[in-house]
């Protein structure tokens, strides 16, 4: 049964993609983003753990043998921030532009890797 209205409370879709032996992936809903979520989620698991940066994962990055890695996407878009600020400090702006340029040539080099 499906009723109409406002949803009352937020939730959470943990997405997981494996890529050893066979490509996995895997969905897990949770009512909340703590860090307990993602400590049963990785609970004897060792390896590569790449995220969006969230501090959520860190104690169980720390708790298992994990290599954290982060995401490019979100911090090009800390550097575009930059770019498409009003500072007026063009140094700051000028570095967050040469950062964009080498993590579009990362993109580059993804891409024909892919191939």
């Amino acid at each position: 049964m499906h009723t109409k209205g406002k949803a009352t409370k937020k939730s959470y879709i943990w997405l997981g993609v494996g890529m050893d032996k066979y490509k996995v992936v895997y969905m897990h809903y949770a009512n909340n983003r703590s860090a307990v979520v993602a400590s049963e989620l990785f609970k004897g698991f060792n390896g590569y753990l790449q995220t969006d940066g969230y501090a959520g994962y860190n104690a169980t990055v720390q708790t298992n043998d994990m290599t954290h890695l982060a995401c490019w996407a979100h911090a090009r878009r800390k550097f575009a921030d930059i770019v498409k600020s009003g500072v007026s400090d063009l140094e700051s702006k000028r570095y967050a532009q040469e950062a964009i340029i080498l993590i579009q040539k990362l993109y580059k080099i993804e891409r024909e890797i892919k191939r």
